[in-house]
């Protein structure tokens, strides 16, 4: 077993020629599930109708450390609704956005310069549409989404097409130009 951090995880991939190609077994621990979100507001005695579950995970896109951050201290009922609420402001401002580009791994620079041209243009592309909006080569257009996919920040949205992590996106169109 191997793991690997967010720069680590881009070197391996942006060097995977001179590693005997892509043919390693990847392995990726991501986002939360609802049915695993309810037990654990269960066990925080934190239990939440499904709408409001819904509204969490949107808030959060079922990241556990976003999650964590909102309902890992038990708050109540109440004061858990709120931060619900006051979630759909976050990230609060550039501060914020950089420290949680840090926590996601969008600190990479050249995977997060493709993901923030994707986040900014915040709909679904190809690869190949991509590389042409970011004036960047298709073959490191594709290593930075595998790398994003990998790590939870973009994901296929079928037929070819990519998408920016609605998490990932917010932090990325948080961050100065």
């Amino acid at each position: 077993m191997f793991v690997a951090e967010p720069a680590t995880l881009w070197r391996l991939l942006r060097d995977a020629d001179g590693l005997g190609g892509n043919e390693f077994p990847w392995m990726s621990l991501l986002h939360w599930n609802d049915g695993f979100l309810r037990n654990w507001l269960e066990d925080c005695n934190l239990p939440l109708e499904q709408e409001e579950r819904g509204r969490l995970a949107d808030a959060t896109g079922l990241w556990p450390a976003l999650i964590t951050m909102r309902a890992g201290d038990s708050p109540g009922l109440r004061v858990l609704r709120e931060r619900i609420d006051a979630a759909a402001n976050w990230p609060q401002d550039a501060v914020d956005a950089k420290a949680w580009q840090k926590k996601l791994g969008l600190d990479v620079a050249e995977p997060a310069v493709v993901l923030r041209e994707l986040a900014l243009w915040n709909e679904p592309l190809t690869a190949e549409d991509a590389a042409e909006l970011c004036e960047a080569a298709l073959a490191h257009v594709q290593t930075c989404l595998r790398w994003a996919e990998l790590l939870g920040l973009a994901r296929r949205d079928g037929a070819g097409y990519w998408m920016v992590d609605a998490i990932a996106s917010r932090v990325l169109r948080g961050l100065p130009g």
